[in-house]
């Protein structure tokens, strides 16, 4: 995780915490690393518009409860990138 992403993060999650009691929600959507040699199950880079169905997924009803969060679309984990020696 580089510090840039680690920044968005705790922000989001800070935000998240201070807007809660006026029912604002924050959240983040991300692609998972665009690595397709480290070990990521579908073995391929996530698409732009796998991340749009993400954020429009946040939007919707079914995720009103969801706060504070960056959910990353990709099928990289972080324990299948660890495994191959990849830094996070």
């Amino acid at each position: 995780m580089t510090i840039i992403t680690a920044a968005i993060n705790q922000l989001t999650r800070n935000l998240a915490l201070e807007w809660a009691k006026d029912k604002i929600r924050f959240l983040g959507a991300a692609g998972g690393p665009r690595i397709e040699s480290f070990g990521c199950p579908m073995e391929r880079a996530v698409e732009a518009e796998e991340v749009s169905h993400l954020a429009a997924f946040l939007c919707m009803p079914v995720a009103s409860y969801i706060t504070g969060q960056v959910l990353i679309a990709g099928s990289c984990t972080s324990r299948s990138l660890q495994s191959q020696g990849m830094q996070l």
